[in-house]
């Protein structure tokens, strides 16, 4: 999904800005999330969908597991899972974990370019420049933390569509 209003760029200038400059660092990161929370709420209620907390963490430039997109809701949830998180708690916890890009002790910044070409490479394993879907869906199926089908087929799409 494409957030409205935002470029790579604002997304990478968020991952360089220098620790010593964190009053700042704050402001850009409240303001993208400022751009990405109208994109998900519901019906200008204050509330996000559960399922969107990883989409928009991972809009953050950050690469959360499913553990800790679910920790993370679990930490703001009211008592009872109503299937939605107030944005006010939502931007305080996503906050600091920007801040910090971490949580808990699990490290959620991106990798680089030239680590994703390695890892490429490594799935390339006859060297054709490209990944058999099957062969990715195969893969990405048996990871430790698995992806789902619905969540294979979408990159699968979305590789196929940039070709």
């Amino acid at each position: 999904m494409a957030v409205r209003g935002a470029t790579v760029g604002d997304v990478e200038e968020l991952s360089y800005i220098p620790e010593a400059r964190e009053e700042v660092r704050r402001r850009k990161i409240d303001e993208r999330l400022a751009k990405l929370f109208p994109v998900f709420e519901k019906e200008d209620s204050g509330l996000i969908p559960v399922d969107a907390v990883g989409t928009i963490m991972r809009a953050m430039n950050l690469n959360p597991t499913v553990a800790v997109v679910e920790d993370i809701v679990q930490s703001i949830e009211e008592t009872e899972s109503t299937g939605y998180v107030s944005i006010s708690k939502l931007r305080g916890a996503l906050m600091e974990v920007c801040m910090s890009r971490e949580h808990k002790g699990t490290v959620l910044v991106r990798d680089d370019e030239e680590t994703l070409r390695e890892a490429f490479r490594a799935f390339d394993r006859d060297g054709k420049g490209y990944i058999e879907a099957a062969y990715l869906k195969q893969v990405m199926s048996e990871m430790e933390e698995a992806f789902t089908e619905d969540e294979i087929s979408e990159m699968v799409e979305a590789a196929q569509d940039a070709d």
